[in-house]
């Protein structure tokens, strides 16, 4: 399955790397420079300083060049760009392609969570593909919610990557508040 990974900052770049030890893995970066300096030494010094990549996983600074092809799309670009990336991505991604979110928080000029701007800006994409992806309390990250409907989205939260996946919706508010898998009972299954 091949895995683009929307965003090159701390978070977008652990769960690219990660992605990259089972799936080939394409890392959208804004700025070239930065695209070019994880390819040839395989290392983000501006946001993961100190840390190895895998050599298998690839970045450009070209949207459409990332989610060519890409089997799952994941978002990691902060909430205040958010919409923009999303924007530009809307008009070439399939609209049957997974998009999982790991943006946190919430869209200061409307307040709206990321999957509610991915619905807007992309109203024609099956929202059965679409998810979340925050981390819990302890630490680790949780997809909320839908991936019984989307065996290809829970593939990719599964492999390589130390995600808990959700077996029912979580409730938009619970997720706000950041309430983990731990506390909602026997709505958890490791991945």
């Amino acid at each position: 399955m091949r895995v683009a990974v929307i965003g090159a900052g701390s978070w977008g770049t652990t769960v690219a790397a990660l992605a990259a030890r089972a799936n080939p893995t394409t890392l959208w970066a804004r700025r070239p420079e930065l695209a070019s300096m994880i390819n040839t030494e395989a290392v983000n010094a501006d946001y993961l300083p100190g840390h190895r990549l895998p050599y298998g996983l690839r970045a450009t600074s070209d949207l459409d060049d990332c989610i060519q092809g890409a089997e799952a799309v994941v978002m990691g670009v902060p909430s205040h760009g958010y919409r923009a990336v999303l924007e530009q991505l809307a008009t070439t991604l399939p609209t049957s392609t997974p998009i999982l979110s790991l943006t946190k928080g919430i869209e200061q000029r409307t307040t709206m969570r990321m999957t509610e701007v991915i619905a807007e800006v992309a109203p024609e994409h099956d929202h059965r593909r679409i998810h979340e992806i925050q981390q819990a309390g302890d630490g680790r990250a949780q997809v909320l919610g839908g991936l019984a409907d989307d065996p290809q989205g829970e593939r990719v939260a599964r492999q390589g990557t130390p995600f808990d996946v959700l077996e029912r919706d979580v409730p938009a508010g619970e997720a706000a508040r950041g309430i983990s898998a731990r506390q909602l009972d026997g709505t958890r299954r490791q991945g």
